[in-house]
């Protein structure tokens, strides 16, 4: 019975034979596992059409842990452009920029 209770308060479970595998300690993986799914999740929610600011009151709203910093940086890895104000390159493209998930988890 202690046992059971012990396991249902993991949040994660992470194969010890990967991480003897790959050299990696459980928490490097549980980490770089949580930073993926992350990332899917603000592509999921992120709308190119709204601004920074608005878009992390959109992930507040749904409770996720999302700081403005780690937004910028996602935006740079996916080549969103993020001043949408100041650059008249993007005003008329920002339609074309979409993101993929799947793309995000492969690589």
């Amino acid at each position: 019975m202690i046992k059971q209770q012990q396991t249902e308060k993991r949040k994660w479970i992470i194969n010890p034979q990967y991480c003897i595998k790959y050299n990696l300690s459980a928490k490097t993986v549980r980490n770089m596992v949580k930073g993926k799914i992350n990332n899917e999740l603000i592509g999921l929610y992120y709308d190119c059409s709204k601004s920074l600011k608005e878009n992390l009151s959109t992930f507040k709203a749904l409770n996720l842990k999302v700081g403005k910093s780690k937004l910028y940086e996602w935006c740079k890895e996916n080549n969103i452009p993020t001043n949408m104000k100041n650059n008249q390159s993007t005003k008329n493209t920002v339609g074309l920029y979409l993101y993929n998930p799947i793309s995000a988890i492969a690589g």
